[in-house]
């Protein structure tokens, strides 16, 4: 047994936000696209779970020297029951190497970062050199990183939103 420490970085929601960018997201969430294509990356796992008042779900995925479990508890009655949000979770990031735990992070932001990502991608390969408006439909917990990931690949002039309040 070896007597050097193990320390594992822990990553609220703020300290997330504080060190992801989300250019730097839209590139990385690209290169993994351009990998997968590439047939470079195992399909991630997934598992789900119900459970009375929600349901839970598992995704996991290796990429280089590194493995990740994220769980996710979706509880849709929390609002109103405990004054909690729907969704909350955790990412854990290993070593692939060593099986070290190397960091333990909320899962909101990187969550809400990855999506916007993706849109990022979709909006930098797909849209018009010259698209200057963004139609948002929601406004919702997703539409903020919808924007901020359109606003880093395109100059938006315009910006219209809707939703559907129930």
């Amino acid at each position: 047994m070896s007597d050097r420490p193990v320390e594992t970085l822990l990553l609220k929601r703020s300290d997330v936000a504080a060190l992801l960018g989300m250019r730097e997201c839209i590139d990385a969430v690209e290169a993994a696209f351009r990998e997968h294509a590439d047939g470079k990356l195992d399909r991630p796992g997934i598992l789900g779970m119900h459970v009375p008042a929600g349901s839970f779900h598992v995704k996991a995925a290796t990429l280089n020297s590194y493995f990740t479990a994220k769980t996710n508890a979706n509880f849709p009655g929390n609002a109103a029951a405990h004054g909690l949000p729907t969704i909350q979770g955790a990412i854990l990031l290993f070593g692939a190497s060593d099986g070290r735990l190397l960091a333990i992070m909320d899962s909101a932001e990187v969550t809400a970062l990855r999506t916007g990502a993706t849109t990022g991608v979709a909006t930098r390969r797909l849209a018009k050199r010259s698209a200057s408006t963004l139609a948002l439909i929601g406004c919702g917990a997703q539409s903020g990183a919808q924007l901020r990931a359109v606003a880093a690949v395109r100059t938006l002039r315009r910006v219209r939103r809707s939703a559907i309040f129930a």
